[in-house]
Order: C-alpha cells, then structure tokens, then sequence
C-alpha cells in the first residue's frame, strides 16, 4: 500500500519532530514504497523494527543520497519537434538538468494538435535525455475520420459537451498515460516529477503519479490559468478549473511562477506553506546567440514583432499608434529610410487587415523555426513588445522579452509602466516603454526612428545595452534555481519516509536522527 502522498508532501517542520509522541503513533501502521536505485518494481516495507534509540539507514536513505544521480520525471504533451513559444521553457529544462547531472525523462506525445513542428529543436535536446512518447487520441478528429459529414456532425456537439466538462483536449492522452507512466516511474526510479502548464493535463497526470506513487512533484505554472487575461471559463467550467487548480496548489510539493507577480498570486490561494512557492523565469539560450548578427537591412526602418500576434496584445491604440508613425515618415520630404512592420510568426487575416486598412506597409511570414526567428530579431531596427492586456495582464514576462534582451536590438514595449515587462525593460536598459496611447506609440516610434537615421547601426543605448549583463536570464542558471528546487523537495521527501518507517518494536514512535 502506498502511503499518502499528502503526508510525504508535507511541510517539513511539521513531520520533522524528533522526540516521543509527535512522531508516527502507535496505532498507525502504513506501509511505504522503496525503490531501487537501479529501478524494479517497489517493495512494501512495514514496521520497521528498529530499538529505542536506535536508528538505521533505509535503502530509501541510500536511494537519495547526495552522491547518486537523481532521477527527474518532466511531464509535458508539447515537447520538441513540436514549436511554439511555450515549449522552450520545458525543453531548455530538460537540456540544462541533464548537464547538471539530473537523468531526465520527459513523458509527452507524438504530435499535438494545433502547434507547429519544428524539427530544429530537436538538435538541442541532447542524447541523455530519454523521451518517451504515447499516442494521443484524439476523439474529435477521430469521429471526423468515421465518414465525411456523419463525423463532423458527431464531433461538432461532442466538442461542445467536453469543453465544459474536462480541463483539456489532452485528458485523453492523460488518461492513457496512467499506467505506462506508473510503471516508468517504477523501473526508471524516479526521484521528482516535474510538469508543466498548459495544458492543465500536465498537472493533471503528474498529481496522479503523485497520489499513486508518493514521488514528490513539482509544478510550473508558466502561465496562470483560471486568473489569466485570456480565460473565458464561467458558470461550471470555471468552477471545475478552480476547484482543480486549488488541488494542485495544496499538493504540490512546490509551486513555480514565471514572475514574481503571478507568484505571489498563486500563493494567496494557499492558505498554508507559502514557502513552496518560487519564482523561476523564462529565459535565454546563449547558444541560439553564438553566431554573429546578420545584416541589418539598408534603407528601410523595420519594426519587428516575433511570435504569434492576437487580439490580446493588440487593439485599436496600438494599430493608430503604428499607422500615425507610418504617416509621418511618408510625408517626410527625401524620408532617409521608408518604413515596414515585420510579423514574424502566426496572425489573423482579420487583424492584418487591420493593420493595412490603416495604411501600415505589413510584412508577415506565419511560423518559422526558432533558428530564423532569432535571425530576425537580430535583423530588426526596433522590436515590438505590446503587453498582454486584461485581468493580470501586468503580471506577464514574455517568453520572447528576454531573446529580444539578448538580441541586443532596441525594444518598445508598450502597455502598463509598472507592469512586470516594462519594469524589466527599464531596468535592463533594453529600449524604450511608453503607455498604451496612439500618441506615445508614435512619439517613441519617432525617437527610436531618428536614433537610427542620426546614428547608423545603433544609438549608445542600445550598445550599452547589447553588453549588459543578462547571465541571470540564461537557460543554464535558470536550470540551476530549478535543480535547486527539485533537490529541496527531494529532501523533504527522504524525511518523510524517515518518518513514516521508524518506529521502536513496541510500536511507540522512536528518536530519529534526521541529515
């Protein structure tokens, strides 16, 4: 029988009591799970039978100890080849874990639906990561593959129904992965569990594993779920995803945020153990940074944005803002350089149109692989950051803010000054920020245009800037916090089993020696 994971993922001050009566009492007689270091299936061991005062060292003890690789389970449906901007927080983990001596193992699909592919990343996952995949199944293009018309017309209500009665599409895949997973996290002797959100599947299944296998499990909130700008859950949707985020937050050994922000957010959802909560951000790769920049175009001022462009980050100001510019270096006598807006990634036709109803000269590419869409970052005069808008929308650090960071070209970032971005741009001394205004837009548009006329190849801003000191953003000492984090619960973990297994003969609750 395994013991209950909400005991061995306790705070660790309260089952860390060493003396008498405060420890496991007599009348309580769990059984824990001891795994092997070289993996099998576990053994149940019952009361220990230990004399008073006395203490021994557990294979559990030795399965831990500090001069063992530790082994880490990463949960995650999107893992490389599949692209997206979401995907390369997990994948750097795994890559940078495994040169700090982690054996990681990532549980993801084949193929998800609706993301990109982007071969290119595999090159960065390296060979001593293990990646297992599991077919997904997919009910809604299934039924659509019964017979044309018949399946659409079963899939149609089917997606409706299920949308407001299970976190995610990739329940099914979850549910699946349930017992192929409980036997890896048996034979790999696996340490932690590390997963993701989005989707919420990825909590799903590594709470699971949790409750199940009583292996400590860390969970990374890369984005917010139910207190995100973009959720539209209500009535009973939003109650199920509540509730299920509540369980998460109480039973996670330890929680990560992407800012500090939505950090202290998530901690005011739990009553208890604020101190599970941690703050690791996203980041940069170096090596995605190691060639040198390519040439900047001439005689055209180019505003670049990387990464998918929604009606999140943009509304009518900022579309004015861009096309007031655009008007006012056309009308510009001899104008030293025309001037174009650069998408590079996924956008709607409508909000292009948009943008070109406005007058403003739009170049878009729709995906491309991360290798180019750095190229283009340092390709750019001027890179475009509009801040996500909406309830909480200030917390938000992009993913993309600290490529840009590296990228050493000048940012305008728009949207709430204190907001997390913009606050972090300033600090860095990475471009410009102004409020979401048509006029500021246009008036830091300006700036950075004549910066760039008077100047050549870059203002001594953006010099400075190129130099600074972004090692706290690289992926490396990013990995680092996270390893930390990981060893942390690792440890409360190994005291928990102490103290569920030692007791005297007569059954009292003996003295433990706890490292």
């Amino acid at each position: 029988m395994v013991g209950d994971p909400r005991r061995m993922g306790g705070d660790l001050s309260a089952r860390a009591r060493v003396q008498g009566g405060d420890g496991v009492t007599a009348g309580d007689e769990p059984q824990t799970v001891v795994r092997s270091c070289e993996g099998g299936e576990p053994r149940a061991s019952a009361r220990a039978e230990a004399t008073a005062g006395a203490t021994s060292k557990s294979p559990r003890d030795d399965n831990l100890s500090s001069t063992r690789r530790r082994s880490v389970l990463i949960i995650a449906s999107a893992f490389p080849p599949t692209g997206g901007g979401g995907v390369q927080r997990t994948a750097r983990f795994a890559k940078y874990l495994s040169r700090l001596g982690w054996r990681v193992h990532v549980w993801t699909t084949r193929g998800t639906p609706g993301l990109p592919v982007d071969e290119s990343l595999l090159a960065d996952v390296p060979p001593e990561v293990t990646v297992h995949r599991r077919d997904s199944f997919d009910v809604y293009s299934t039924l659509r593959s019964v017979r044309p018309g018949v399946g659409w017309r079963l899939a149609a209500p089917l997606r409706h129904i299920l949308a407001r009665s299970v976190p995610d599409e990739r329940l099914w895949w979850a549910l699946g992965s349930l017992r192929p997973l409980r036997r890896l996290v048996r034979s790999a002797g696996i340490d932690v569990i590390y997963s993701t959100f989005s989707p919420p599947s990825n909590h799903l299944l590594a709470w699971w594993m949790k409750r199940r296998t009583g292996v400590p499990w860390v969970a990374d909130f890369r984005d917010l779920w139910t207190d995100d700008c973009t959720y539209r859950g209500r009535g009973i949707r939003r109650w199920m995803d509540r509730a299920l985020e509540t369980r998460f937050l109480r039973d996670a050994d330890a929680v990560v945020a992407a800012s500090e922000s939505q950090r202290r957010i998530l901690a005011r959802r739990s009553s208890q153990r604020t101190a599970r909560f941690h703050t690791i951000t996203n980041g940069f790769d170096p090596d995605d940074f190691a060639s040198p920049p390519p040439e900047r175009e001439r005689g055209t001022f180019v505003l670049t944005y990387v990464g998918a462009l929604s009606s999140t980050r943009v509304d009518d100001t900022l579309i004015d803002g861009v096309a007031d510019f655009a008007r006012a270096v056309g009308d510009e006598q001899c104008a030293a350089s025309p001037f174009r807006f650069d998408v590079v990634g996924v956008t709607s036709a409508a909000l292009r149109e948009r943008f070109q109803a406005r007058g403003v000269p739009l170049s878009w590419s729709g995906y491309v692989e991360h290798a180019e869409a750095v190229r283009r970052m340092r390709a750019a005069d001027v890179l475009l950051l509009p801040t996500a808008m909406g309830r909480n929308g200030d917390t938000l650090i992009p993913g993309k803010l600290f490529e840009y960071l590296a990228s050493g070209r000048p940012i305008l970032a728009v949207g709430d000054p204190e907001g997390e971005a913009c606050r972090l741009v300033r600090r860095l001394g990475g471009g410009v920020t102004c409020e979401r205004s048509a006029g500021a837009i246009r008036a830091a548009l300006s700036e950075l245009y004549r910066r760039r006329a008077g100047e050549g190849a870059a203002s001594p801003s953006v010099r400075a800037g190129a130099a600074r000191d972004l090692t706290e953003f690289s992926r490396a000492k990013l990995a680092e916090q996270l390893s930390d984090v990981l060893r942390g619960v690792c440890r409360m973990e190994t005291c928990g089993h102490q103290m569920l297994r030692w007791r005297r003969a007569d059954g009292q609750p003996a003295t433990l020696r706890l490292a």
